[in-house]
């Protein structure tokens, strides 16, 4: 399996670069067409409106020498085409020796209306013969690249059309010259592929009825946790667990109600101890320490809170993972009242052994 598996990697890869390639090869071409297209519909346009301005301005001024309009119209529309040659100077990267032309030609016939010489008209008829040349030249010059427009769509049609037919020969001859021996080479280890579905058919089998016995033992586990959780959560006490990190993992709901009354927060999964330990429980950050280093401890501790002393009993114990100590768990029970208890008993025996002695001492005063 894994020599047809190597077999149609290479060859499929071999099938894919060459289909890249003749793609990256098109993409270029076509590029290029494209590109030249459309520089030459700027020139088009280009030329199109430096023929229209001239166009107009040999009409403004035929009209001008043939008196149908008078100087000061003709000064306004000379203004107006005046100022679409210089938008469209900066609009276009227009061609230098038609440019020159085209601003000669709107300089001198603007020399000629400021200064308003005697020989105005004959002048302007010179410029209009000069206008007339400039559009014919433009013409001239716009019939070669719209041929060279059509003659580049008529390459790029036929560069499309030779495109397709390679593509259609690129891929006959990979399925003649490598898709087809790979049909040969995937016959040859079908057999191999049979048996190995049997085989998989068994393991598969194999692996539902384990699948069913962790489902099983899942469940188990599920009832066990619960069976443990609600020993937890029945004891009268706060229970917590710690990792090394000092993240809480686990929590009763006294431990949680105890917190969130001395702390003022609300304990979650993943709450760091570290920094109230430091703040306020160094002592306790000591106990931690000496239980994730092995040491199992017992202690009482009396705790100042609304107005009143507690006293509570808690253990330390190492948790571990094999032999390696994973975390803290921490038994906290009340025992204020045994405490007090205690202290009264304390309190009643010493009160009682005063009283003994003082009847002692009074019997034995009269007896002298």
């Amino acid at each position: 399996m894994n020599n047809i598996s190597k077999y149609i990697t290479y060859k499929y890869a071999i099938a894919v670069l060459i289909t890249i390639l003749v793609f990256l090869v098109n993409v270029s071409v076509s590029f290029k067409y494209i590109s030249y297209n459309n520089n030459l519909i700027n020139s088009l346009e280009n030329i199109s409106h430096q023929r229209t301005l001239i166009s107009k301005l040999s009409v403004y001024i035929n009209l001008y020498l043939s008196e149908n309009i008078s100087k000061q119209e003709f000064f306004k529309e000379y203004d107006i085409l005046y100022s679409s040659y210089e938008s469209l100077v900066k609009e276009y990267k227009l061609d230098e020796s038609i440019n020159y032309e085209i601003n000669n030609l709107f300089y001198s016939t603007k020399k000629l209306l400021n200064n308003d010489t005697v020989y105005l008209n004959l002048e302007l008829k010179k410029i209009f013969i000069s206008s007339k040349s400039l559009i014919d030249k433009l013409e001239i010059l716009l019939l070669s690249l719209e041929k060279d427009y059509n003659r580049n769509n008529r390459n790029f049609i036929n560069f499309l059309i030779i495109s397709f037919f390679m593509l259609i020969i690129t891929l006959v001859l990979q399925i003649l010259f490598i898709f087809k021996p790979m049909e040969k080479q995937i016959s040859k280890f079908s057999l191999d592929l049979e048996s190995k579905n049997q085989e998989l058919e068994i393991k598969s089998s194999e692996l539902e009825f384990s699948i069913e016995r962790l489902k099983d033992l899942q469940n188990n586990l599920e009832e066990d946790n619960a069976k443990i959780n609600a020993i937890l959560e029945g004891a009268n006490a706060s229970i917590w667990l710690i990792d090394k990190d000092y993240n809480i993992i686990y929590y009763n709901s006294i431990f949680k109600k105890n917190f969130s009354s001395y702390f003022g927060k609300e304990v979650y999964l993943g709450f760091n101890i570290k920094n109230i330990l430091e703040n306020n429980f160094k002592q306790w950050k000591e106990y931690y320490q000496k239980a994730l280093n092995g040491e199992q401890l017992i202690t009482e501790e009396k705790t100042f809170f609304e107005g009143k002393y507690y006293y509570t009993e808690v253990i330390f114990t190492p948790v571990k993972s094999g032999d390696e100590i994973i975390g803290v768990a921490v038994y906290s029970k009340d025992i204020t009242d045994k405490k007090i208890a205690e202290q009264e008993i304390i309190k009643a025996k010493e009160e009682a052994e005063n009283s003994a002695k003082a009847k002692s001492d009074f019997s034995g005063y009269h007896e002298s």
